[in-house]
């Protein structure tokens, strides 16, 4: 291929311009690498203590959400609030989590019903 990224783009003034403007959509959409990092926002208000999720909930994550569960004393609560993606692994974990007395809060209506369909497994 070209020495750059543009390379591989044909001239957009020979395809009109909605190419020009569609290839700068696409180019912001995929200029950087997809989010695949489960944020953790810890907060505390007097003895409670809250660990607020955003981003990709997925199984190579787990481990990191379950360190820092286990950091709290008392149990958090977990809330979903800002988390965009869920894997099967994430939805197992999190109904071992309410087992274990942790509440999920700002769950989206979607994730409880996947928990719901999973424990009817």
């Amino acid at each position: 291929m070209g020495g750059t990224e543009t390379d591989d783009w044909p001239d957009p003034r020979a395809l009109g311009p909605s190419y020009a403007s569609n290839k700068l959509i696409l180019n912001g959409l995929f200029a950087g690498k997809p989010e695949r990092m489960l944020r953790i926002e810890k907060q505390s208000k007097g003895t409670s203590t809250n660990l607020k999720l955003s981003g990709r909930m997925q199984a190579d994550g787990l481990s990191q959400l379950l360190a820092e569960i286990e950091k709290c004393d008392p149990l958090p609560s977990l809330d979903l609030e800002e988390v965009t993606l869920l894997d099967r692994d994430s939805v197992r974990f999190l109904i071992r989590c309410e087992t274990e007395g942790i509440q999920l809060v700002n769950c989206p209506l979607y994730v409880r019903e996947w928990i719901t369909r999973e424990e009817g497994k």
